[in-house]
């Protein structure tokens, strides 16, 4: 695919007079592009090749699988020489070919072809090379880039093509009179945006193709915490918070895992704990009892068989061990009541607040969850009650995403987990959620009743913590809807003021076009275009707003090319 036009060799902003058409489509290595629509006049904006004549000159993009080709030459006139500046993209980055030789290979209606090879380019990107016309006529133009080798081969690189792009027709006068007498075609209109610009800021373009898309429904939505993973830190029961040179109370961002003492409460004297503290004293003493009691047995039962003691004193002996034994359970679960409300103390001696002083048990406040402190609402020194909020633990490896869908609409999303779940922040671009990493996990059975929506809820994997609680999104849903569709990147699109849409068409090397699009169905990155837009046309998917920005400057591109 190319296109052609015409200028004055080194000329910014005058255009003149196009006598060349093109005729044919090229084809690369890689396949052929699709038929332009038209063949497009290329805009303003020359090329300074320091030439002594003011010859126009023709411009002529073309694009194989691999490579863009915007080629600049003076109108050719038989027997004398055309100064070609060739400028080669690489089609997937946007770069610049910075080695590697080309070859130009003109064949004749009749009569022999001619080969003209440049090994280096001249500048990044830009190959200068002069080529003298044999004879008048139609001449079918191609060029042959060959590969980048560390140390250029002896000889011709023809052996080593790596892409073949065809440049299409030139017509080649046979006089100056001639080429002055050509007839002088209307001008055509475009937006000035020079290689070089390109190439700095990686511009890339796509061809708009036919394709597949299944519809996405995109609806609000917004991530939050997963009930699960999110813990309110409350002291077991009222008193002052303490720290001592092992525990601190943590900061906001540290990390704790679950049954990590995060702090002391240290109480003041109540009921509770002095059960608590009667209940391990007790477990002492019944501890004690149980030994006696198992001893007393197996004397018993050792008289007992030596008939020295009768069968009711063995009885009482194993009841009195039951008895025992009974009262030690009975405590041990008492105490393990108090431990789990938190209000038991190890011993007074043992977990006494050595920085206190005040002879108090302390109790230890835990880590309810594994996760991150997200909020601390109290310091050492304070004195809190036993439902105060001192911390909140929030594990944000998995978060929930609650997308609003209208009450209509939820026969149309496929409600078992989509392909995957885009989601776009902050007006970004979408990000596709791999099946595996999410999980629907609800969806609402209540539709509010002013905005007509229900919740259909996804848990997410968030290892990288990309996706924060409370973060607006907006949700892709996958549909059961699919059409065969015109379809461009959305990256393409640049919404303007007034609320269209817009992207910008190349229509030649430097040469763009504003178009205003209707579209349709979306399906992740790639969108439907329903009007503005044919088959084959290349759109700025990569850089579409710098290319805004020329389109609106007031100041024309300075004399560019000092090739």
């Amino acid at each position: 695919m190319f296109s052609s036009s015409t200028r004055p060799l080194g000329t910014r902003c005058r255009r003149l007079p196009v006598v060349l058409v093109v005729l044919v489509v090229g084809c690369g290595v890689g396949g052929c592009q699709p038929d332009p629509p038209d063949a497009h006049l290329h805009g303003p904006g020359g090329h300074d090749h320091a030439a002594d004549d003011e010859r126009p000159t023709i411009a002529v993009t073309a694009w194989s699988a691999r490579h863009e080709v915007f080629a600049e030459f003076t109108t050719p006139v038989a027997g004398e020489v055309s100064q070609f500046a060739t400028h080669v993209s690489d089609v997937s980055s946007g770069e610049p070919r910075r080695a590697g030789s080309i070859v130009y290979r003109l064949r004749p209606e009749s009569g022999d072809a001619v080969q003209v090879s440049d090994r280096q380019p001249a500048r990044d990107g830009i190959y200068l090379t002069a080529i003298r016309w044999p004879a008048p006529g139609i001449w079918d133009l191609q060029l042959e880039i060959g590969a980048i080798h560390t140390s250029p081969p002896v000889g011709a690189d023809l052996a080593d093509v790596v892409d073949l792009v065809d440049l299409g027709k030139v017509l080649v006068f046979a006089s100056d009179a001639e080429r002055d007498r050509a007839a002088k075609p209307a001008e055509a209109e475009g937006i000035t945006f020079l290689k070089e610009q390109q190439w700095l800021l990686g511009t890339l373009t796509e061809v708009a193709s036919r394709v597949t898309l299944t519809e996405h429904l995109r609806v609000p939505g917004r991530v939050r915490a997963a009930p699960s993973r999110t813990a309110d830190v409350v002291p077991p029961l009222a008193g002052r918070l303490v720290a001592d040179s092992d525990v601190h109370l943590p900061a906001l961002g540290t990390r704790v895992d679950a049954g990590d003492v995060l702090a002391w409460v240290v109480p003041p004297v109540s009921e509770a704990i002095l059960a608590a503290v009667a209940a391990e004293a007790g477990l002492a003493r019944l501890e004690v009892d149980v030994e006696q009691a198992q001893a007393a047995l197996d004397r018993t039962r050792l008289l007992h068989g030596q008939q020295a003691r009768s069968t009711r004193e063995l009885e009482e002996a194993e009841f009195a061990l039951r008895a025992t034994t009974a009262s030690r359970d009975g405590t041990r679960r008492a105490l393990a009541a108090y431990e789990a409300a938190g209000l038991a103390a190890s011993a007074l001696s043992a977990d006494r607040n050595p920085a206190d002083g005040s002879g108090l048990p302390r109790f230890a406040i835990r880590a309810p969850i594994t996760g991150i402190v997200d909020h601390v609402e109290a310091v050492a020194g304070q004195s809190v009650s036993d439902t105060a909020r001192i911390l909140q633990i929030i594990d944000p490896e998995v978060v929930h995403v609650e997308a609003q869908v209208l009450a209509e609409d939820l026969a149309r999303i496929t409600l078992e987990l989509p392909p995957h779940l885009g989601l776009t922040a902050f007006r970004g671009t979408p990000v596709s959620i791999p099946a595996d990493s999410a999980r629907l996990l609800h969806v609402g059975l209540h539709v509010d009743e002013r905005t007509g929506r229900a919740p259909v809820v996804f848990e997410l994997d968030n290892p990288d913590l990309r996706w924060r609680p409370g973060t607006a999104v907006e949700v892709a849903l996958t549909t059961d809807h699919s059409v065969e569709a015109l379809s461009i990147p959305l990256s393409a699109l640049i919404e303007e003021e007034d609320a269209t849409t817009v992207v910008f068409v190349q229509l030649g090397g430097e040469t763009f076009e504003r178009r205003l699009v209707t579209l349709g169905v979306r399906d992740g990155p790639r969108v439907e275009v329903l009007s503005g837009l044919a088959a084959g046309e290349r759109v700025v998917s990569v850089g579409a707003y710098a290319v805004r920005l020329a389109s609106v400057s007031t100041t024309a591109p300075s004399h560019g090319h000092a090739h």
